[in-house]
């Protein structure tokens, strides 16, 4: 910041944080993330007056919002502003990239990671991963992008035992709540990982551990509120067959034999918390069939106005301002000029390649590009619904007591589906993505139907005697619905209001439901904004 030799510096600076806290830029609320390489705002009078200060900085920064391309476009490195449509697609983009060895020098990777350019590749893996937990979502954010990534048993080789080690006792720390009869099941590509790292570092490992109790919390996710992941994935390690000996001989198997070695999937049963079904398999970037019959193909390919091509949404988790926007304030001097700046190290250099290790980056790989799916990001906005109003009634849930009544996430599956038919919502309306994607699974469809009936009129007898409105009113409305594997926005439009919906508190944002399994949010916007 430069300033005059007799201008009130720190009231100055004061301004400079707050102009930065208070900037609203595009899609922030749904948490799309920017960074930029460097800001400069000129024309700051150095009486310090706040509102011009604010719209300058409003301004400058808009400015530049405008011009950003998206971070996976190949002429991203060489853009002075850039964006994602979520930190976890950040740091699941920077994993992939560290995974495949590819060139990762770019100015604004330290921003995401928090690790400085030149530190080795586990140590940025690790920093990405410690962005990912300090997210609304916590573990299970770590969780979805570390399945994501398709074989986990490459990234653990490159974790640091001490940085596991760490995380297992976060996942783990807080008391275990007192206890009915758990089941909890891990299958599918989960299942392959962890026998597969099991066999590679034994069952007793850390990463191993930390791999399965991930898995858990994809399961469950109210493991992480009551502590149990990393229990549960104990049990689950012990129930394992040892993937490494023949059971008649007790002779080691080959390799060959260990990778086409297929085990049933255990199912762990104890007494530390309730019967709970799992929900269905991670979201992954490029959408399944039920995904892809929900989309409206919407938008236009480019970096600046990107078509819907791999989600229905780009809201995942927001990061805060100053942590997005890397500050390196130029030293003051005495000169009448008056303007403040901020730079990003340009120069940065990738990681040593060093030998031959797995995971290591070689030297002299090609910079940092993609294929057409990576240069394009998603659509910036999810998919139009008649049923914006559906997901209220999570909050209605938590006014009775749905926490305490350990009902699982097939059961609110079954439950939301029921709302929505009396409402006149058509079945493959998107605001039901979320419920046909958790009955997808097999188990999903074994509920109590006579529990979901008396709950479907417990919320509709507390919507009319709380808000004087009846659950049809408060489903029936027009928005937009957004779906991650972490998290669940819907927005809609101001003039859509309800003083009643408002009065009630259903539109108030749960943020982190462990019970629905995402962070939730509700936004209003502003007449045009929807289109």
């Amino acid at each position: 910041m430069r300033v005059g030799a007799g201008a009130p510096v720190h009231t100055l600076v004061f301004n400079v944080e707050e102009a930065l806290r208070l900037c609203s830029l595009p899609g922030e609320s749904e948490g799309k993330v920017y960074f930029f390489q460097r800001v400069h705002v000129g024309g700051l009078p150095e009486n310090g007056d706040r509102r011009t200060w604010l719209e300058a900085f409003q301004n400058a920064l808009l400015d530049l919002a405008r011009s950003a391309v998206y971070g996976r476009h190949p002429s991203a490195p060489k853009a002075g502003a850039i964006y994602f449509l979520s930190q976890r697609e950040a740091c699941e983009w920077l994993m992939n990239s560290l995974l495949q060895r590819r060139t990762v020098d770019a100015w604004f990777w330290p921003a995401i990671s928090g690790a400085d350019a030149a530190d080795d590749v586990s140590v940025q893996i690790a920093g990405a991963i410690e962005r990912l937990s300090s997210s609304a979502a916590s573990w299970m954010a770590v969780a979805a992008a570390v399945f994501a990534l398709g074989d986990p048993v490459s990234l653990l080789g490159l974790l640091p035992e001490s940085a596991v080690r760490r995380w297992l006792w976060e996942i783990g720390s807080a008391e275990a709540t007192a206890a009915t009869r758990l089941s909890v099941r891990v299958a599918g590509t989960a299942l392959k990982s962890i026998t597969r790292a099991a066999a590679v570092w034994g069952r007793e490992d850390p990463r191993v551990v930390w791999l399965t109790s991930l898995a858990v919390i994809i399961n469950r996710p109210v493991a992480m509120g009551e502590g149990t992941a990393v229990r549960s994935a104990r049990m689950i390690l012990q129930t394992m067959p040892e993937p490494g000996f023949r059971k008649a001989s007790g002779l080691p198997l080959s390799a060959p034999e260990i990778a086409g070695k297929r085990f049933e999937p255990p199912v762990l049963r104890n007494d530390c918390a309730p019967d709970h079904q799992p929900p269905p398999a991670a979201i992954s970037q490029d959408p399944s069939p039920e995904v892809k019959s929900f989309g409206n193909q919407r938008g236009t390919s480019g970096p600046g106005n990107p078509p819907p091509s791999e989600r229905t949404v780009h809201s995942d988790s927001q990061l805060p301002k100053d942590a997005t926007h890397p500050i390196s304030p130029a030293g003051s001097t005495d000169k009448p000029a008056r303007s403040w700046s901020s730079t990003a190290d340009a120069d940065s250099t990738s990681p040593e390649g060093g030998g031959a290790q797995p995971g290591e980056l070689a030297q002299g790989q090609p910079a940092l590009s993609g294929t057409l799916s990576d240069a394009v990001p998603p659509t910036e906005f999810g998919e139009m619904t008649q049923g914006a109003g559906l997901f209220f009634l999570l909050n209605a849930l938590r006014y009775l007591g749905i926490e305490d009544a350990n009902v699982t996430q097939a059961f609110l599956a079954h439950l939301f589906l029921r709302l929505a038919r009396r409402a006149g919502i058509d079945d493959h309306d998107p605001i039901l993505l979320w419920t046909q994607l958790t009955l997808a699974d097999d188990d999903a469809v074994q509920v109590n139907q006579r529990q979901v009936r008396i709950w479907a009129w417990k919320l509709r007898r507390w919507c009319w005697k709380n808000a004087s409105i009846s659950a049809v009113d408060v489903v029936r409305r027009s928005g937009i619905v957004t779906l991650t594997r972490t998290d669940l926005d819907v927005s809609l439009s101001i003039d859509s209001a309800d003083i009643r919906i408002r009065r009630a508190g259903l539109d108030l944002d749960p943020g982190w439901l462990p019970w629905f399994g995402r962070v939730v949010r509700f936004h209003y916007r502003y007449r045009g904004d929807l289109q």
